[in-house]
């Protein structure tokens, strides 16, 4: 394990991309939350040329609340599918989202569908592949999760792509396929096969005992429940109305109270991730922070779940602790990226390297001041690289800058003392005073005259108020969704578990 210092954000990105291209090996990149993610995956992606893979964490659902947003759930089966089938080269995730439990890699591949061409498959038996994969079936598909069957042409929202996937029959025979608008049920391309994934990271059906089984094990909860003395008295209740719904429905929105018994092999995501990956720790401590505060988060949702009765004691191992992924990372190629090494690195590295690099400021919107560096650089045999959003604002760079040259791609690295413009974009410039390279991107000219600019505007009453506590009783308001009415308070609501 080492721990790289004196690195800013673009210098980190760079240090990654450049440990990709000379080793060939995946990566796996850990950040402190999902906007260090986003950054770090953009600058990867533009200094590397390859798309980079967002595993993102997702709440767990305790409550029957049937229109809850399953976004980051989809995005997480999508992105174990690619780390299943080894298409991931580099991942960028935080640590929950390594370290909550999820489903087995070999569950995902049995429960996922590879449809083509001319393959021969049985309606019914594809219908019921689904329902055990959590699709629900209906009469016509218009979000993920759901499929329809009508005659001969069987059409399914999986999560692995954008678009619901059509598939034609001839008989047993798959004919034809094809993605299609779920508005307009007219397709938008034709395709040769198509991956169907599970629908839910939770399936009933892949308890060891399958749906039936996992039935039996709430029923028995649910008694145990009744003869234990300090069993909250709403506890033997949702145990005994989640067994019935399940019976009766097959599906339970609550799926994640029974997560343990579902997967009693206990798994998480980073189970997913290759033994050959070499890990990078985007600040250590923070990373450390936010795994910490994700446990205590954990632990006391829990507690509050535990006396509503809403999970019993048997239902409550959701996650792995940090130290044991810390203790798997001792055993693997792990780099701490640091702005500033401290003696209290945790964990713990075995060597330390500092790089000689700087971050470049912003230029304020000044063009001259921007020029000046540009030549100072050039004076000093610096080899200088602009990078454009577009190749029409790169023509207009090099309009302005005496002796620069145009290399949209820049598949090599340019001369020394001469000035390049590129098609790029990174979070910001860096520089290199021991080999002599400096790269200046756009956004650092004109971000503060953009952000100026907006600032003149003046403000309309909506952007104004930014809090509730910004209204007096009485005054009118416009809702997104409900139109114009009159504020009157605030109100505490109850759920149905009385929080």
């Amino acid at each position: 394990m080492t721990a790289v210092g004196g690195l800013s954000l673009p210098h980190k990105a760079h240090f990654i991309a450049a440990v990709r291209r000379f080793t060939g090996r995946p990566l796996v990149v850990l950040c402190a939350d999902e906007t260090a993610c986003r950054r770090m995956a953009a600058d990867v992606q533009a200094l590397s040329g390859e798309d980079v893979l967002n595993l993102p964490y997702r709440e767990c659902m305790f409550h029957n609340v049937e229109s809850a947003s399953r976004e980051w759930e989809l995005a997480r089966l999508r992105a174990f599918h690619e780390l299943s089938m080894g298409h991931a080269g580099i991942v960028v995730t935080t640590p929950d989202a390594l370290l909550l439990r999820t489903m087995p890699e070999e569950t995902l591949k049995a429960h996922t569908l590879r449809l083509k061409v001319g393959e021969q498959h049985e309606l019914r038996e594809l219908s019921a592949r689904l329902n055990a994969a959590g699709y629900l079936r209906c009469d016509r598909v218009e979000g993920v999760g759901q499929y329809a069957l009508r005659g001969g042409i069987l059409d399914v929202f999986s999560p692995a792509y954008d678009s619901p996937v059509r598939v034609d029959f001839f008989d047993d025979e798959i004919d034809a396929m094809g993605l299609f608008d779920p508005e307009s049920q007219r397709r938008t391309e034709n395709i040769q096969s198509a991956d169907i994934l599970p629908a839910g990271e939770v399936l009933c059906d892949a308890a060891p005992d399958g749906k039936d089984g996992l039935i039996a094990k709430i029923r028995k909860l649910a008694d145990a429940a009744s003869r234990r003395k300090k069993a909250p008295e709403a506890l033997e209740k949702n145990l005994r109305a989640d067994a019935e719904r399940l019976q009766e429905q097959g599906s339970l929105p609550s799926i994640d109270r029974y997560l343990e018994l579902i997967y009693p092999d206990k798994t998480a995501a980073f189970a997913y991730l290759p033994d050959n990956a070499v890990w990078f720790l985007d600040d250590a401590g923070r990373v450390k922070e936010r795994a910490k505060g994700f446990a205590w988060q954990m632990e006391e949702d829990i507690r509050s779940l535990l006396e509503a009765g809403t999970l019993g004691p048997d239902q409550t191992d959701l996650a792995w602790e940090y130290d044991e992924l810390c203790a798997k990372l001792a055993a693997r190629s792990t780099v701490l990226l640091e702005t500033f090494i401290s003696a209290q690195l945790d964990p713990k590295p075995k060597s330390l390297l500092t790089v000689m690099c700087k971050q470049l400021p912003s230029y304020g919107g000044s063009l001259e001041t921007a020029v000046q560096d540009v030549e100072h650089y050039r004076r000093d045999g610096y080899t200088i690289i602009l990078l454009a959003a577009t190749e029409r604002r790169a023509q207009g760079l090099q309009n302005m800058i005496d002796g620069s040259s145009l290399d949209y791609a820049l598949g090599t690295l340019p001369p020394a003392g001469v000035v390049t413009i590129a098609v790029g974009n990174l979070s910001g410039g860096m520089e290199y005073p021991g080999v002599k390279l400096a790269v200046i991107t756009e956004g650092q000219i004109l971000a503060e005259s953009t952000r100026k600019k907006k600032e003149k505007r003046k403000k309309s009453n909506r952007e104004q108020i930014q809090s509730w506590q910004d209204l007096s009783v009485g005054d009118l308001i416009v809702h997104d969704l409900h139109g114009i009415g009159r504020f009157v308070g605030i109100e505490k609501i109850k759920t149905d578990n009385g929080v």
